[in-house]
């Protein structure tokens, strides 16, 4: 087999900006694969010196390495700049802290091309290698595969022709994206995608689902209808408090809170594929404690979110 029949007609496209030795991990595993993709872009808007000497030095002994050094880039904007200057015919997404599995991308392109597909979505689970990140993952995504841009491949022509660019937002531009295009197709891929970017810090984890949750507050469309639920949920409890006297008004919040702890530490881990049993003696306690500041920390961008959404402002 010639060298040429080892590299596929794809661009992985990856933003950079507040990069760790987990890029350089994932850019090493595209290398060392038997089948290459055609391009490895690397769109770097941070200030890591190292990241940047690295990527430097290896773009001019690769020639699939391609390092680009942008201005401060939200990642959407930073995948247009990829998208814009790619040479493949296929394109697909990949942020730091994700890995995809052995054979993961002659798998996956040999799918695209049998079944001739425009969008091949990625579907990625989440990792834990500690307790703390184990009750983290619990409380969120627990241990189901889901839908997500890391992984996607598209055809660029697909893509152009649509109109398939990224909004300009630091977070929540992945899910408004699936969703314009999941309304043309939505072919989902069975090859998984490993991530692992839950951090051990808690106060880390909830600036950060803060900080994008307030990011999200500019996208002028709820496409998960987060906002909406958080703001009806914000009004639901107004209204009692308002309209209901002291003894209502406790078994008004007893229930709900009841009804709420019931969901969240055991239904919703549950029907996520945890374990039951991984739920005892005490892990529920922790899972429902994470969930209830993981919702304090997002509701202030939801809430904002969906005034902005409303009034289209």
């Amino acid at each position: 087999m010639n060298k040429s029949e080892n590299i596929l007609n794809l661009s992985v496209i990856i933003p950079i900006f507040d990069a760790t030795d987990s890029i350089k991990l994932l850019v090493s595993f595209f290398l060392s694969q038997r089948f290459k993709p055609k391009e490895i872009i690397l769109l770097d808007s941070g200030s890591n010196i190292h990241i940047t000497k690295y990527f430097e030095t290896l773009s001019k002994s690769s020639e699939i390495v391609i390092y680009k050094k942008i201005n401060f880039s939200h990642p959407g904007t930073a995948r247009n700049i990829g998208i814009n200057i790619s040479k493949s015919d296929y394109l697909t997404f990949f942020d730091i802290n994700t890995l995809p599995r052995v054979n993961w991308l002659k798998k996956s392109f040999d799918i695209v091309k049998k079944d001739n597909l425009s969008v091949l979505f990625g579907k990625r689970i989440t990792l834990d290698n500690s307790f703390i990140k184990k009750i983290i993952k619990y409380s969120t995504y627990g241990n189901s595969s889901y839908v997500s841009l890391t992984g996607t491949i598209i055809l660029k022509s697909f893509l152009i022709n649509n109109n398939f660019f990224f909004i300009n937002t630091r977070a929540g531009e992945d899910i408004e994206w699936i969703k314009r295009v999941k309304a043309k197709t939505n072919h989902i891929n069975t090859e998984i995608i490993l991530y692992n970017g839950l951090s051990n810090n808690i106060i880390f984890n909830l600036k950060k689902w803060f900080i994008y949750s307030m990011s999200y507050s500019k996208v002028l469309k709820d496409v998960n209808h987060q906002k909406k639920i958080y703001f009806f949920a914000m009004i639901y409890s107004l209204l009692a408090i308002f309209f209901l006297e002291n003894y209502y008004l406790f078994l008004f919040f007893s229930l709900n809170f009841l009804i709420y702890l019931i969901y969240f530490a055991f239904v919703r881990p549950v029907y996520s594929k945890v374990n039951f049993k991984d739920l005892f003696p005490f892990n529920w306690i922790l899972i429902f404690f994470i969930r209830i500041l993981f919702d304090i920390s997002k509701t202030p961008g939801l809430l904002i979110g969906y005034i902005r959404t409303l009034f289209k402002i």
